[in-house]
């Protein structure tokens, strides 16, 4: 497979006449005086996976470890998350005597993948869920006492940070990270990981000075800036680039329906880190793959989902999250941009779980509470009549437990009525939050070649850069724990090889 690789390297090169003899060449080994600098260990991005494979990396012997961000601050979509984690056997479960298992958590997350998981991967990441979770705590990772019930889950398992994942999770991980000797260098874009002749990643084409530009169609493609470097990684390089859904020119290649959706990525969520993982041979999977949110997925559907211009109901609140994004979708599409709205009343209010959220939320101008129905609808322009027989249709319902109209399942909502004041509105806003496609890796967070499906040498991966941990769904917490598992394990695996 030598030779197979190899043409990843020399490209069109070999197939052109007399340009052909330098290509096949044998290349001579490479002087310290080729690279700008060298390290042990480089990892490509600085979210969550980013700086728990870097601490790994140095807890398992590297001397030398660098994080390369291409933006002008560390985070990635961590930093704008809200940092819950799914974890199965956590110790705050036990504190609060609820009864959970890796096996338990399995089976939630390869039906919610329906079909496309990959076993093995699924069950690293649930089999090694307390010990990642301990890790990041170790590191400084702080969260609340409250543990919840994540949609899509049989028991309660989400833990909440200290706040958000910029504050619980990120700082105190960056600043281990530090302490311990790693380096951060930001607005450093890498451009391509260089491989040796047998097809082992010695390091990567990068450039410093890089300012990205959201004025751009495609930074990716146009911005040119930065000064070239070559940084060597003696023992390996770990990809921890994230997804692309902000990506838009990119993403509606895959998704052409969903060029106008919406997205909760940060800005700097594009596509390089996909190229560059498919340029050095990578198997990418399940690219037509996406997962929806809205601000507040698992609360929203407590309420009575509305379009503002009707007043009328649209979906079954029960629905699956892409069930209700594809009806959310069409509404905006129909009424004029105008977002729907999910209503819950004072009963409804107090079922939820993670009130931290949405008041969140509130404050970003996604919830908004009224007195009554009457302000609720002039705040919204709803028209009030069609409002308000709309909630006597919907209560009327509830009362007998049977949704003829929508078929939701009024169960999970005790059969609540949207009666007592206060009331809150929240915005169902259909967002593109993950991406579902990526490399795929093994249980070791390698990355796994498209040429002969064995692992690339000196290549691993982790968090939303791969695929195959989740299938046709992520769900609540588990792309936190991702970072956290398939991280740590990057981090000790690259300095388990011998070079």
């Amino acid at each position: 497979m030598k030779t197979r690789r190899a043409f990843i390297q020399t490209g069109a090169v070999a197939l052109c006449g007399l340009a052909a003899a330098p290509a096949l060449a044998k290349p001579r080994k490479p002087k310290d005086a080729d690279w700008t600098e060298t390290f042990d260990v480089i990892v490509i991005g600085s979210g969550l996976a980013a700086f728990v494979a870097g601490l790994s990396a140095l807890e398992s012997g590297a001397k030398r470890v660098a994080l390369l961000e291409k933006m002008g601050m560390i985070g990635g979509s961590t930093a704008i998350s809200n940092g819950t984690i799914s974890v199965p056997g956590s110790p705050l479960q036990k504190a609060q005597g609820i009864e959970d298992s890796p096996e338990a958590m399995l089976k939630d997350l390869l039906k919610a993948g329906k079909g496309f998981c990959h076993p093995e991967l699924t069950k690293t990441l649930v089999g090694n869920g307390v010990e990642a979770f301990d890790f990041i705590v170790k590191h400084g990772a702080k969260f609340k006492n409250t543990v919840m019930m994540p949609g899509g889950m049989t028991a309660k398992r989400l833990l909440q940070p200290d706040y958000n994942g910029a504050t619980g999770l990120l700082a105190p991980l960056r600043e281990s990270y530090l302490k311990m000797g790693g380096q951060l260098i930001l607005c450093c874009k890498v451009d391509r990981l260089l491989l040796d002749r047998d097809g082992r990643v010695e390091g990567v084409a990068a450039r410093t000075d890089y300012h990205f530009n959201t004025r751009l169609k495609s930074d990716d493609l146009e911005n040119k800036g930065g000064t070239p470097v070559r940084y060597r990684a003696k023992r390996g390089v770990i990809c921890c680039t994230g997804g692309f859904e902000a990506d838009r020119a990119f993403r509606s290649q895959e998704l052409p329906q969903f060029d106008g959706a919406f997205t909760t990525e940060h800005p700097g969520a594009t596509a390089s880190g996909y190229r560059m993982l498919a340029a050095a041979g990578a198997r990418m999977i399940n690219g037509t793959l996406y997962r929806p949110a809205f601000p507040c997925t698992d609360e929203q559907p407590l309420g009575m989902m509305i379009d503002p211009a009707t007043g009328k109901r649209f979906v079954s609140e029960s629905a699956d999250r892409v069930a209700i994004f594809h009806a959310a979708s069409k509404v905006l599409a129909s009424n004029g941009r105008r977002m729907p709205l999910s209503i819950l009343d004072g009963d409804a209010y107090e079922l939820v779980e993670n009130k931290h959220r949405m008041e969140k939320n509130a404050g970003a101008g996604y919830v908004t509470k009224h007195d009554s129905l009457e302000d609720l609808a002039e705040h919204y322009k709803i028209p009030l009549d069609a409002l308000k027989a709309t909630i006597e249709e919907y209560n009327a319902m509830a009362e007998k437990g049977e949704d003829t109209a929508f078929k939701a399942d009024f169960a999970k909502t005790k059969n609540n009525k949207v009666d007592k004041p206060p009331y809150y509105a929240v915005m169902v806003k259909p967002n593109l939050t993950y991406s579902l496609a990526g490399a795929l890796i093994t249980p070791k967070a390698e990355v796994v070649s498209v040429l002969d499906d064995a692992p690339i040498p000196g290549l691993y991966a982790a968090g939303e850069a791969t695929s195959g941990v989740h299938g046709a769904m992520r769900l609540g917490g588990c792309a936190i724990l991702d970072c956290c598992v398939f991280g740590m394990l990057a981090g000790r695996n690259v300095m388990a090889k011998k070079v």
